[in-house]
């Protein structure tokens, strides 16, 4: 499906969480830059007390509001996390320059042009292999202790790519420099595509003849992107390519809350295939049918105790579990905490 303005609205609305890797580095630099943690997550949706759990999600409502405060804040948007500075709307300029391109090829040329000159700090390379585009950078000087940078920039590159093109396309393969991290389970939902580790450096792979893909968009419209991000990076582009993306939408099936999911052959027969293709495609992309379907059900728990006053046994039928209790204990299982717990946190509420 391209991905047009409608696509990009759909995309945000779509309900996934955010692991806290994804903003508790970032709030510890700004702790640690004098800014007091009350004042940044005031009017976020969430507490401190939330952030004392390691295994809490955000929604990604929550993780916007947190990272546009840290980006106006520190006027930075590496986020305080890399020795040099990304002043605030840096990031657009340099967009707004490799825009004027007539193909991927060349727009991110520009775009690496452009950032050379913006974070003389990033080395780029672009290279054509064997039928594959291959888009490499380390940074100069310093390693990325956070991993967030790292990961943020390869998200933008092929997010940013998707966008101005009107095209969603997949990733062949994603390398970084560091060794295979706690929570790397959750690249297969941002990447979409099989992960090196301790790598020579950050790669991101895709087919060549992406390249040849018109820029449909122009500077007029880069503020529709600025506006959605950084939620818009969270969220893989829908490709039919993507298995595994592709049959979480279909179980959420528009966004429908379900209470029960099909069996895996009579979700492949519904798409053309066998329930062994179909099991064989979502554990190449890293993951599994339970897992997308754990993986809904905790996402979508966790928007219902941050955002309604359902009860435990309210939210545990939508779900699909026959007790309040059978609920409790899978909650607890995906996020470390009982429910309740998750609930009081994310108000500011003793346990």
């Amino acid at each position: 499906m391209p991905l047009t303005k409608r696509a990009v609205k759909l995309d945000n609305q779509f309900k996934f969480t955010v692991h806290s890797h994804f903003i508790l580095p970032a709030l510890r630099a700004a702790e640690q830059k004098g800014a007091s943690l009350g004042l940044l997550l005031q009017g976020t949706g969430v507490s401190p007390q939330m952030l004392r759990d390691p295994q809490v999600r955000f929604t990604v409502d929550q993780h916007n509001a947190i990272v546009k405060r840290l980006w106006r804040l520190l006027d930075d948007q590496n986020l305080g996390l890399l020795p040099r500075v990304l002043p605030l709307g840096a990031f657009q300029v340099g967009c707004e320059l490799a825009m004027n391109a007539d193909t991927l090829d060349e727009m991110f040329r520009k775009m690496f042009y452009a950032s050379q000159v913006i974070n003389s700090y990033i080395q780029w390379q672009f290279e054509v292999i064997d039928g594959q585009a291959i888009i490499a950078f380390n940074f100069l000087g310093f390693e990325d202790s956070s991993r967030v940078p790292t990961e943020w920039s390869l998200l933008c590159l092929h997010r940013f790519a998707c966008w101005v093109s009107g095209r969603s396309f997949p990733l062949q393969r994603v390398a970084f420099r560091y060794e295979r991290p706690p929570y790397a389970e959750e690249y297969a939902r941002l990447f979409g595509c099989p992960c090196t580790y301790s790598w020579h450096r950050q790669e991101l792979v895709f087919e060549e003849r992406y390249l040849k893909l018109r820029v449909i968009r122009t500077w007029r419209d880069l503020p529709e992107f600025v506006a959605h991000s950084p939620g818009i990076l969270l969220a893989l582009p829908s490709s039919e390519d993507n298995i595994a993306l592709h049959v979480r939408r279909l179980l959420m099936d528009g966004g429908q809350r379900p209470a029960v999911f099909p069996s895996l052959d009579s979700l492949a027969t519904s798409l053309g295939m066998t329930g062994q293709t179909l099991y064989r495609r979502i554990k190449s992309e890293g993951t599994s049918y339970q897992k997308i379907k754990d993986d809904i059900r905790r996402d979508l728990a966790i928007d219902l105790l941050a955002n309604t006053q359902r009860t435990m046994a309210e939210i545990g039928e939508q779900l699909g579990f026959s007790e309040a209790c059978s609920f409790s204990r899978a909650f607890k299982h995906w996020t470390g905490v009982p429910p309740m717990a998750y609930r009081s946190k994310a108000h500011g509420l003793p346990d």
